[in-house]
């Protein structure tokens, strides 16, 4: 089924989907999630309303995947074609589009504990009917700061909270439909990127200091896989190793076997070395104090002047597993990248900073990613650019 919700001014705010349910009593001062699973039964938590820090919702195009809804997608497409469509293009814009909520709550003093909720909601061909229901939410949870922003390729996203924060605005008396609406309009014209978040950055690079326009740090540590790989490393020293053995103990030695050996190896330990290498530690590190980005890649250290750099880029890129005839599993990830203009000989070049972590989600990386580069670039005062999974050739 698609998503039914329900509200009463002040006072409570329930949405129903096909594996999630979420309510908000302020009566009771409860919020109640349910978990819904086809082979489990139902699992039920409950969160105190004063703990509820925020609620951030994000309005994409792209459905939630749960076996209800792959069925009922199939179930269209077949009432499509039987009824003569020739292009997907009909069905697909009936499918309903996807809604993504996070709780935020407070849990064991400072730290903030996040539920992840998704559900299919139809009805709503607009982003003003998204954001007005955004707007009853924060209605019946008694958030009172708001903030909504756009993400390109991914959709509209609107961030409730109970303190103010960076870019959230004061909410008023919202008393109707037609003033949330309006509201919700104005907020929209004026919608940007949202705040990037480091705590939510999902990569192998720990933001170990975010002050824009101070001092930025990304730091990858050494890889425990490292550890397991460095033996196999070795290998590149067998053909060496037998050779200077001969020589040190006057062996005779067969060379053909030797090369053999040698070359096969070789074939296993150099794909090594090159993942080994790749799991020593990095650290990319924007510093305002003395104008310099410094790129260590073991053992290797490049530092560039701030002022070299001309833009930051964020690349969306997916790759593709799976043999032709089977079924094929997508991950996705973003990469991000400075442009730096070097001497005059050498031009333009484009820099590896970081990427996020692989993910079958294709909204995720984009919205850790799309922030980062916006919020970097303008504290540089450069420009940003931002490609979306369109631009990348997929890899099989």
């Amino acid at each position: 089924m698609d998503s039914e919700w329900e509200h009463q001014p002040g006072q409570r705010f329930i949405m129903t989907g096909d594996s999630h349910e979420w309510s908000i009593d302020r009566h009771s001062g409860r919020v109640r999630v349910t978990r819904r699973s086809s082979l489990g039964g139902p699992k039920e938590r409950t969160i105190p309303l004063d703990d509820l820090l925020g609620v951030t919702i994000l309005l994409s195009d792209t459905p939630p995947m749960s076996f209800a809804s792959v069925v009922r997608t199939l179930a269209t497409a077949y009432d499509m074609a039987k009824s003569g469509a020739t292009s997907p293009e009909p069905w697909v814009a009936t499918l309903p589009k996807g809604l993504f909520v996070r709780l935020d709550e407070r849990s064991d003093g400072d730290h903030v504990r996040q539920t992840e909720l998704a559900f299919a909601l139809d009805g709503i061909d607009d982003e003003r009917g998204m954001v007005a229901i955004a707007y009853r939410i924060a209605d019946a949870a008694g958030l009172g700061y708001s903030g909504v922003f756009a993400l390109p390729g991914v959709g509209v996203e609107v961030r409730l909270s109970r303190l103010p924060g960076p870019r959230l605005e004061a909410l008023g008396e919202l008393g109707d439909e037609a003033a949330r609406k309006k509201a919700a309009a104005t907020a929209l014209a004026a919608a940007g990127v949202p705040p990037f978040e480091p705590a939510r950055f999902k990569s192998a690079y720990r933001v170990e200091a975010w002050e824009p326009g101070r001092r930025v740090v990304f730091r990858r540590p050494f890889s425990k896989w490292a550890f397991a790989i460095f033996p196999f490393t070795l290998l590149v020293l067998v053909g060496p190793g037998i050779l200077l053995a001969g020589y040190l103990t006057g062996r005779e030695l067969n060379l053909v076997n030797t090369l053999i050996l040698s070359v096969v190896a070789a074939a296993f330990g150099i794909p090594c070395v090159a993942l080994f290498l790749g799991m020593l530690p990095r650290s990319v590190v924007f510093d305002w104090s003395t104008d310099t980005l410094s790129i260590r890649r073991w053992p290797r250290l490049k530092t560039f002047p701030l002022r070299w750099i001309l833009g930051i880029e964020a690349r969306a890129h997916f790759s593709e597993s799976g043999g032709e005839g089977g079924g094929s599993t997508r991950s996705h990830t973003c990469e991000l990248k400075a442009r730096i203009q070097l001497d005059s000989d050498a031009g333009v070049k484009n820099v590896d900073l970081l990427v996020t972590d692989q993910l079958l989600d294709a909204d995720r990386p984009k919205r850790e990613a799309f922030p980062l580069a916006v919020e970097l670039a303008k504290s540089l005062g450069v420009a940003h650019r931002i490609e979306d999974y369109s631009y990348r050739t997929t890899k099989r």
